[in-house]
């Protein structure tokens, strides 16, 4: 009897990130879903070329994450969807607006969030 199949002895299963299929289903789900051109495409109709304007930017991550959301659940695929928006200012002041929003079962998903400094 090999030291692998004694009772109590247990070796991992010889899985590779690329294989693991967790990874499998999101390569898959990527290359079903454009999430870039998706995000490229609402961004461009809702910020444009406008520079960033601190009264603008709550309103702007709202309707991005919102469209985006609304984009995906048109595909009408069996996912459960997060999006995030995060509009930054650059140079002085860097100003910031963050926007989320989830699409699944609200009788049995559930969400957790942990913000934490270092």
């Amino acid at each position: 009897m090999s030291e692998a199949s004694q009772p109590g002895s247990h070796s991992p299963p010889s899985v590779t990130a690329a294989s693991h299929p967790v990874n499998q289903e999101v390569q898959s789900i990527t290359k079903e879903v454009n999430f870039k051109v998706l995000s490229v495409m609402a961004l461009d109709t809702i910020i444009g070329y406008n520079a960033y304007q601190s009264l603008a930017t709550d309103q702007w991550s709202q309707q991005a994450v919102e469209t985006i959301t609304t984009n995906l659940v048109k595909l009408n695929k069996p996912y459960k969807y997060v999006v995030t928006c995060v509009i930054m200012q650059t140079g002085a002041g860097a100003g910031l607006s963050v926007s989320s929003t989830c699409y699944w079962d609200k009788t049995s998903d559930r969400m957790c969030c942990f913000v934490g400094y270092l």
